[in-house]
């Protein structure tokens, strides 16, 4: 296959070509499917619209992989298989452990293969994570459904409602949904609902439209973002290389220049996931699959259903909660959906944890930048508590304060993120040692110390004055409203925000 200036390595250039095919038959796609739904006696039936969906999926698939789509084709069927065979009650449990027993076997190879010098090769293991979170949620969602009509005891709330499926889909109906050619490649993963009522029409026909909305404009901006990410990966990413942590310049570096290559190198190893995934949304768009809505005020279409990264919320977040809740957002709702709302509460944080570190693989430095965001997550929970309500009297003070959070929300990702990166243990502990443990030290002391310096925000609710300020005209804002009008302009939440806690 061509390379690209002799600059992208031949398996990227592969997958981009795959994408932008996906993307030109996003247009067509769009078209055929809108003949469909609006002309009842055509010959393109449902069957047909179907196998456009497969056909191309399968053909970008091989394009891109090779012989390897054989183990998406295995997986995938043999998870129909088991919808079929075992009974709703338990038909969520076998398909979950058959997807991760297959997924885990995938991530032992490219373990044993693959290389831990923290340079890339793509492989098939990325589809197989995308086509896992479909399959789980579809037998998740039978199970709810099947919860729903069959007991009156059973609590169900509205989300597993809302995606919960009455009846097995045909293979047909299946196979459009994990094969669908909008999606295979990197996701997003879009829930089974949501795609199907795409395919049906309903999207555009409960606001009474004929065609999608006009989509040029969203299209463009995520196209724009592509670009500039394609320019930073060949000019910016290569001066930044992730063996710059390996280096003996390095370790004998100042402290405060070994934080900033830590800074720079995790955040040109974010760029190529900025691409990936905005290039993935502008396929979805294009082909109407990321429409959800119009706005209540001028009728502008929003497509968001396919947004998988916010990169300005991201990149501005002001705590490391906003910044998860920003970042592969159809992972953060398939962590949602299995795992965090079906396990007692006290056990979700981790257990969501645990399941986001084994469905990336078994590198070392995966689990140790769980292991080390999910301590960071905790204590930023307690400062929070213990200093921020002490800022909200002053618009100045509140907005210092939200700088000095920004500017630590950057430094604790990049800490943090590093042996993702990396993912050899032992490089990684040299480069944590070579900083003297300097994040976890701080974080243990300010976990076990501030809250008894400092009282939390809960043992200081009878005292007004330091939760409420006088506007100009004498009355009085409590601290949402407060906190409210200074965030707007910082940071956008999307709808899982406020869910997310791991």
């Amino acid at each position: 296959m061509i390379t690209f200036f002799d600059i992208i390595p031949q398996d990227q250039a592969n997958f981009i070509c795959s994408q932008l095919l996906s993307f030109t038959y996003a247009f067509i796609f769009r078209q055929i499917l809108i003949n469909h739904i609006h002309q009842k006696q055509s010959i393109i039936t449902k069957n047909f619209i179907h196998f456009f969906t497969i056909v191309p999926g399968l053909i970008f698939s091989w394009f891109c992989f090779g012989n390897q789509i054989f183990h998406l084709i295995l997986l995938s069927l043999t998870s129909y298989l088991l919808l079929y065979i075992f009974d709703y009650k338990w038909i969520h449990l076998m398909t979950f452990f058959l997807a991760m027993i297959y997924l885990s076997a995938i991530h032992t190879h490219r373990l044993v293969f693959g290389d831990f010098a923290g340079t890339y090769q793509m492989d098939i293991s990325a589809p197989i994570m995308i086509l896992v979170q479909k399959i789980t949620l579809i037998a998740f969602s039978l199970h709810d459904g099947w919860l729903i009509d069959t007991t009156t005891n059973q609590i169900i709330n509205h989300e597993r409602k809302k995606y919960s499926i009455r009846q097995k889909p045909s293979l047909l109906q299946y196979c459009s949904y994990v094969f669908d050619f909008q999606t295979i490649l990197c996701g997003p993963m879009i829930f089974y609902n949501d795609y199907h009522d795409y395919l049906d029409g309903n999207t555009i026909k409960k606001y009474g439209l004929h065609h999608f909305p006009p989509v040029a404009k969203t299209i463009w901006k995520s196209l724009l973002t592509c670009s500039i990410c394609a320019i930073l990966t060949m000019k910016f990413v290569p001066l930044f290389p992730i063996s710059f942590l390996q280096d003996e310049k390095f370790m004998q570096a100042n402290f405060v220049y070994k934080i900033l290559i830590i800074y720079l190198v995790t955040t040109g190893a974010r760029i190529k996931y900025y691409f990936a995934w905005k290039m993935a949304e502008s396929v979805c768009n294009a082909s109407g699959l990321g429409f959800t809505t119009l706005t209540g005020t001028d009728n502008q279409p929003i497509y968001d259903l396919a947004t998988n990264i916010r990169i300005y919320d991201f990149e501005m977040s002001l705590s490391q909660h906003d910044a998860i809740a920003a970042w592969n957002i159809s992972t953060v709702r398939w962590l949602r959906a299995a795992v965090h709302i079906r396990v007692p509460k006290r056990y979700s944080a981790m257990a969501t944890f645990a399941l986001s570190a084994f469905w990336h693989g078994f590198y070392p430095g995966y689990y140790l930048t769980f292991a080390t965001a999910g301590l960071f997550m905790a204590v930023s929970k307690t400062m929070r508590k213990c200093i921020r309500y002490r800022f909200v009297h002053s618009k100045h003070f509140l907005n210092g304060y939200h700088c000095l959070t920004w500017l630590i929300t950057r430094i604790m990702i990049a800490y943090f993120a590093f042996p993702f990166v990396i993912l050899s243990l032992h490089q990684s502990i040299l480069v944590y040692q070579s900083i003297y443990w300097s994040g976890h030290l701080v974080a243990i002391f300010a976990w076990l110390i501030v809250p008894l310096i400092l009282k939390s925000e809960s043992k200081n609710r009878d005292k007004p004055d330091e939760y409420q300020q006088m506007n100009g005209n004498g009355k009085k804002n409590d601290i949402t409203t407060i906190t409210t009008t200074n965030n707007n302009n910082l940071k956008k939440k999307n709808g899982f925000i406020n869910h997310h806690e791991h």
